[in-house]
C-alpha cells in the first residue's frame, strides 16, 4: 500500500485508514495479515517519521529500497555480490578461453548488473559499481589493476554501466511511446519532435529515469527515434559500444548526428 500527502501526518492518517481497510478485508476473507513480517517505509528528503516498526530500508523482489531513494543499500549488496563473481572470473581466466569467460560474464556478472538498473543507474553509487565492472573486465582479460578499459569494452562487445543505463531508458520510451507525448507543433523548430521533458527542481528528481529518460531520448537524431523498435535497439547498442560513454554526462553533452549510426 502506498499513501501520499504533503504532511507526515496527513500521510500516517492515510495509511492507518489503509491498513484498517486492508486488515478488514482479509479477515472478511478468512485471511491474516502477519504483523512480523509487515513492514513500514516513510520516503521524505526531511526526518520526522515516527511510524511504528518503521525501518529504514525494505527489500522488495531483491530491490534494497531506503527512505532517502540514495540506492546506497542496494549497491553495497550489489558490490558484494560483483566482488564474488569476479574472483571467480579471475580464478577461471587460468583455465578456459575468452569465450567462455564471457559467456560466464553474461550469465552471472551483466544480469547482476540489469535486475533494476533504471531505479539505481543514475544514482551516485552507481560508480562503485561501475569499478567492479571494469575490475571484472581485468580479470578476464589479464590486466594491472589500474590499466585502462577503455577500448576494451568495445573490443569485446560489452556495454559501459553507464551506457547500459542510457540504452535501458531509451529502450522502455520506445516502447511505451504513448505514454511520452512529444511537442509536435507546426513551427519548424529545432526541438519541435522533442519529447515534452517535465518540470523538476530538486536534484533527485533531475538525476532519477522519470526525468532523464526524456534527456536521453531528446538526444538521439529524430530519424533513429522513428526506427521499428528492433532496429532502433540494434542501432542504439552499436552505437554505444563504440562510444563507451564512462558517465551519462559523456553521452549527454556529446555531439550526436545520424553519421554516428551508420
Amino acid at each position: 500500500m502506498i499513501c501520499k500527502d504533503e504532511s507526515f501526518l496527513g500521510v500516517k492518517s492515510k495509511l492507518m485508514d489503509a491498513l484498517e481497510c486492508a486488515k478488514s478485508w482479509y479477515k472478511c476473507n478468512s485471511l491474516a495479515i502477519n504483523e512480523e513480517k509487515t513492514e513500514i517505509i516513510y520516503f521524505s528528503l526531511k526526518r520526522e517519521s515516527n511510524f511504528i516498526n518503521e525501518t529504514e530500508t525494505v527489500k522488495l523482489l531483491g530491490i534494497h529500497i531506503d527512505s532517502k531513494l540514495s540506492w546506497e543499500q542496494h549497491v553495497n549488496e550489489l558490490c558484494k555480490r560483483l566482488a564474488r563473481i569476479t574472483y571467480l572470473l579471475r580464478k577461471l581466466k587460468s583455465c578456459v578461453g575468452l569465450h567462455v569467460l564471457l559467456t560466464t560474464y553474461y550469465g552471472v556478472f551483466n544480469s547482476q548488473l540489469l535486475y533494476g538498473l533504471r531505479l539505481w543507474g543514475g544514482s551516485h553509487h552507481a560508480q562503485r559499481v561501475f569499478i567492479w565492472q571494469k575490475k571484472a573486465i581485468r580479470a578476464m582479460m589479464g590486466m594491472k589493476n589500474h590499466e585502462s578499459c577503455r577500448g576494451i569494452f568495445s573490443s569485446l562487445n560489452i556495454l559501459t554501466l553507464p551506457s547500459m543505463y542510457i540504452l535501458c531508458n531509451l529502450i522502455h520510451v520506445k516502447n511505451n511511446s504513448i505514454l511520452f507525448p512529444s511537442h509536435s507543433h507546426l513551427y519548424n523548430t529545432r526541438h519541435k519532435d522533442n519529447l515534452v521533458t517535465p518540470q523538476v527542481r530538486l536534484s533527485k528528481s533531475i538525476n532519477s529515469h522519470l526525468y532523464l529518460q526524456y534527456v536521453f531520448f531528446n538526444k538521439l537524431p529524430v530519424s533513429i527515434r522513428e526506427l521499428p523498435l528492433r532496429q532502433f535497439k540494434k542501432k542504439i547498442e552499436k552505437f554505444l559500444s563504440l562510444k563507451e560513454f564512462y558517465t551519462m554526462e559523456e553521452f549527454v553533452n556529446s555531439e550526436i548526428s545520424l553519421l554516428d549510426f551508420t
